[in-house]
């Protein structure tokens, strides 16, 4: 099963909001304790970053007077602190007071409810933020009467400029950068029960000309696929079919490249490996072994980055932070970001397609990773359903530890997506956001690095 978020379902909206618990604490236990790092058994759903937790020594046990029964023992605190981190199946606090032992009771409560009147504070930018240099468009493309949920950027016609290409959920185009940006190709998706999820340009075969990469999926197949299209002659023609998703990906070297991965039609297995993909002897096919990186199980939204004894993985976890996962440890952006167009739910789990992490590695260090941010209406909920007040682009400058602001741009309505548009003769390395207004009308914004 697929679902997506419409971008006008406000009276959904208002029933969960209405219908919505309120938050309670959730009590686990204390897995590992590390100086005053806890590690608890309450992750995505049970835990957020920054709720308070306690940690609860276990004591005498209690009697019942009458019956005599054992009611259990009796908790004393021994320990507070606050959650760093969130992870599918644990969480991570850091201790602020007192002491933790594995096997005590850790119990963690709401992360603390903005008022009304800052809202849409759940989505809000943290303090440091603020101190961010804003960053204005190089160059603003006319508007485009679609509503786009990718953008890609390669050169689908071998002049050695590269083209903007846009996806919605039934077409693609291909535009000229330059002039009033006129259509060089176009593809529109007529199958029954049929919906394009994501896009990629890249010259994989080596002709010089970058084929387009469309992920769909086919709700009367049942299957989640990628068509290969070539532009030719105004026109995109299907090449063939691939039984998996295609995305980008940024290398451990700063390069970027193509990987590949299959969903499953197994509710205890849905997701298959994540592998390069290559084109080689006049066939696409997968690279083994797969990527075998710790915490790699989503196609979308993940990078490499040089790191001491191994590559550093960047990735967005469920709680839509980003996170940094070196070889001993990972570090967890305090905001959320990569809010993306849609979701999946595929045999009982749900895919988040993120947009683009985007890379830069001078040598061997990591310098900056782009990200977008869109910022939903009202409560966080409204994210659920792609109802976004704003979106922005962020530089957050790797300082060989964490990430810090760098610059941020403020976008107009919600951020479809995110490329970068390669250096070339007279032209700079820049990147490339598809920005979507309230109107549904699609335009390309170009911000320098």
């Amino acid at each position: 099963m697929i679902s997506y978020r419409p971008m006008k379902t406000i009276s959904i909206l208002a029933a969960l909001l209405v219908l919505a618990p309120a938050a309670r604490a959730a009590d686990g236990v204390v897995v590992k304790a590390d100086g005053t790092s806890v590690y608890m058994d309450l992750g995505a759903g049970a835990a957020s970053v920054g709720a308070p937790f306690e940690v609860l020594k276990p004591g005498e046990e209690l009697k019942h007077p009458v019956t005599g029964a054992s009611l259990g023992p009796v908790f004393e605190k021994a320990g507070a602190g606050k959650v760093t981190s969130v992870e599918e199946k644990y969480s991570v606090g850091a201790l602020e007071s007192g002491t933790a032992q594995p096997g005590w009771k850790a119990r963690v409560g709401a992360a603390p409810t903005p008022a009304p009147a800052a809202l849409p504070a759940p989505a809000a930018a943290p303090a440091a933020v603020q101190g961010e240099v804003l960053r204005n468009p190089a160059l603003k493309s006319p508007f485009f009467p679609m509503e786009a949920l990718d953008i890609a950027v390669g050169d689908v016609d071998g002049d050695g400029e590269p083209e903007a290409v846009l996806a919605t959920a039934e077409k693609v185009e291909a535009r000229r950068m330059s002039g009033d940006w006129p259509l060089l190709c176009a593809y529109e998706d007529k199958t029954t029960g049929s919906r394009i999820l994501a896009a990629e340009a890249r010259d994989l075969d080596g002709d010089g000309r970058a084929e387009v990469f469309v992920t769909l999926h086919s709700r009367l197949a049942g299957a989640v696929e990628t068509m290969v299209l070539d532009c030719v002659g105004g026109a995109f023609k299907v090449r063939e079919t691939l039984p998996w998703l295609v995305r980008s990906f940024g290398e451990d070297s700063g390069a970027r490249a193509l990987a590949a991965q299959a969903l499953e039609p197994d509710s205890n297995f849905p997701a298959g490996q994540v592998h390069r993909l290559a084109f080689a002897n006049g066939r696409y096919q997968l690279v083994k072994p797969a990527f075998k990186h710790k915490r790699l199980d989503w196609l979308f939204g993940f990078a490499f980055a040089p790191a001491v004894g191994s590559p550093m993985l960047l990735h967005y976890n469920q709680a839509q932070r980003l996170v940094l996962r070196f070889a001993k440890g990972t570090w967890t952006t305090p905001a959320a970001y990569g809010y993306g167009s849609g979701n999946l739910q595929w045999h009982g789990r749900e895919f988040h397609f993120h947009p683009r992490l985007l890379t830069r590695v001078e040598g061997t260090e990591l310098k900056a990773v782009y990200t977008l941010r869109n910022i939903p209406k009202m409560l966080s909920l409204a994210a659920s359903f792609g109802l976004y007040s704003g979106a922005e682009l962020h530089r957050l400058a790797f300082n060989g530890l964490s990430l810090e602001p760098s610059w941020r741009a403020e976008l107009a309505g919600g951020a479809a997506g995110l490329d970068e548009v390669p250096a070339g003769p007279g032209r700079p390395r820049r990147l490339a956001v598809a920005t979507v207004g309230a109107n549904g009308l699609t335009a390309v914004w170009l911000f320098d690095e």
